[in-house]
């Protein structure tokens, strides 16, 4: 009987000990399975160094150190969906230069934080060769930026003008600049492809291509997509004499301006079966806290990309189709609008819209307590 008490007691002892231990310690540090050398990195890969790494526009964090130091920025910016800079919410279109977190990556990096950031469970990861062929560097993000993705183009242009000026932004604390660019084009030909590759990244935001005569729009380079590449069998017409401009939105802080880069064009072989057109509309008005632009389509319309440029003070963005059968489709919704950070919305997948279609966008101020938004709110979408 008091064999029994005793094992009764050891046992009973053994619980508190273990539930005064929970209770003491609630903040121990606990085992992870999220680790740097594994996880964290391919995130940071996809979505972060290409403006998080030395000559971007951010702080780097390419290595384990420099995250483990930024963890708790890292942490906020991302459950605020501040960083990285991609408004478009999910599950309106899909695009094929999303910059978005997926929540299981949310997961990841909000587990690594609280988890005391491990760098690996003690196997060292390696992703460096070194001399002998062996891997001796520890894991590191990394992006190359001045590697083609869409391969060696058919024709580069240096972008390096004499001459060029610089004008503010108002109300916002960035610069402007245009460039005239000249191909040398000598006969009709057709773009299909186009990639920048600027010399120095540091202040660069934004660059917007267009053809200069026609002001069609071409492509939106952000640091974090810096190419578009058109649907297989579709091009741009290009004829002899015609320019490209490059309309660049900089930090204010840009010391020495540099605009210079390279940039790559990829024209199609053979006349493609479609041609890549435009079509814009917008609301040149004034409004408190909303503005709206829409346009009915007379025809069967396929759209490609949307390039939408919005009003100052301008918080959320929306595009919707009103079918002629009734049904409405939201194309894109975009929230927590960063104005330094323009971007385009290229579509995952071509979009028709069929005639007698409308299609509306509405900016909106959000709780912003200006009196109006000002300027121009304007839609252009790339068509076939």
């Amino acid at each position: 009987m008091h064999r029994q008490l005793a094992r009764v007691s050891t046992v009973l002892l053994a619980v508190i000990a273990a539930a005064w231990s929970a209770l003491t310690f609630p903040h121990a540090a606990t085992s992870n399975s999220v680790l740097f050398d594994r996880e964290i990195v391919r995130i940071l890969n996809t979505h972060c160094v290409m403006c998080h790494m030395t000559g971007g526009p951010a702080e780097d964090i390419v290595t384990w150190q420099q995250t483990w130091l930024m963890r708790d920025a890292i942490h906020d910016q991302v459950l605020a969906r501040h960083m990285p800079p991609w408004a478009a919410v999910a599950g309106y279109g899909s695009f094929k230069n999303a910059n978005q977190l997926t929540l299981r990556e949310k997961r990841f990096i909000v587990s690594w934080v609280e988890g005391l950031g491990p760098r690996n469970n003690g196997e060292v990861f390696f992703n460096v060769p070194g001399a002998d062929g062996t891997q001796d560097e520890p894991v590191t993000a990394s992006f190359e930026p001045t590697v083609w993705r869409l391969g060696e183009p058919n024709q580069i242009v240096e972008v390096a003008p004499d001459d060029f000026g610089f004008g503010s932004v108002e109300g916002a604390e960035l610069l402007q600049a245009n460039v005239t660019i000249d191909p040398l084009i000598q006969e009709e030909t057709f773009l299909t492809g186009l990639e920048f590759l600027p010399e120095d990244r540091r202040n660069l935001h934004s660059v917007v291509f267009r053809l200069a005569d026609t002001d069609q729009w071409l492509a939106t380079w952000t640091p974090w997509y810096g190419f578009r590449e058109l649907p297989r069998d579709s091009g741009v017409r290009m004829v002899p004499g015609q320019k490209i401009k490059a309309e660049y939105l900089l930090s204010e802080d840009n010391s020495g301006g540099a605009v210079e880069g390279s940039l790559g064009l990829h024209f199609a072989s053979t006349p493609p079966a479609r041609l890549v057109q435009e079509t814009s509309f917008e609301n040149r008005g004034r409004g408190n806290k909303s503005r709206r632009a829409e346009n009915t389509f007379n025809s069967d319309t396929t759209i490609l990309a949307l390039w939408p440029e919005y009003p100052a003070g301008t918080r959320s963005l929306e595009v919707t189709a009103h079918h002629p059968d009734g049904r409405v489709e939201i194309l894109l919704l975009a929230l927590d609008i960063k104005e330094q950070w323009p971007t385009s919305y290229i579509l995952e997948s071509p979009t028709t819209l069929p005639a007698g279609s409308r299609l509306t966008v509405t900016a909106n101020a959000g709780n912003a307590q200006t009196a109006a938004l000002s300027g121009i709110l304007r839609l252009t979408l790339s068509t076939e």
